[in-house]
């Protein structure tokens, strides 16, 4: 049975950025679809709530997307926190750290060039299975400073 957060709509049912708790207590964000747009997706958003498929060079607030919102027509649910599936790139290891990857709305355990790829308060708690790892996400966020 489909959980209210894996659902897609096709006119805005909420207002952009609302916040909501599920029984599993997840937190999840309603934001705007993004054009090929996949279900586990890695997105970033902005402060006005519109997302992009995020890549290395993103920054901004990120989550997941529970369901293919796949244009920006479509409005759904995104995971901000707590544990959930998200795609990442093969040979994705247990406990990896969550890199940027080389494909748009994926992340990898390995760096593609520099720290600025990482994901902030993002963790992998699982290896990749098929092409989805399980991570643990507490508001993530990616930033163009290096933590050294």
């Amino acid at each position: 049975m489909a959980q209210w957060y894996e659902a897609v709509h096709t006119a805005k049912r909420f207002r952009l950025g609302t916040i909501k708790t599920a029984a599993n207590n997840n937190q999840y964000i309603y934001l705007k679809g993004v054009a090929s747009g996949t279900q586990y997706d890695w997105v970033v958003y902005d402060e006005q709530f519109v997302t992009t498929r995020m890549v290395a060079a993103s920054i901004g607030q990120v989550a997941i997307a529970q369901a293919a919102v796949d244009a920006t027509t479509k409005f759904g649910w995104y995971l901000i926190w707590g544990s959930g599936l998200g795609r990442c790139d093969a040979g994705y290891a247990d406990d990896g750290v969550v890199m940027s990857a080389g494909v748009a709305g994926s992340v990898d355990d390995a760096s593609l060039a520099a720290a600025e790829t990482q994901v902030f308060g993002a963790w992998g708690r699982s290896a990749i299975s098929g092409s989805t790892a399980t991570f643990q996400v507490q508001h993530p966020y990616k930033s163009i400073a290096r933590l050294d």
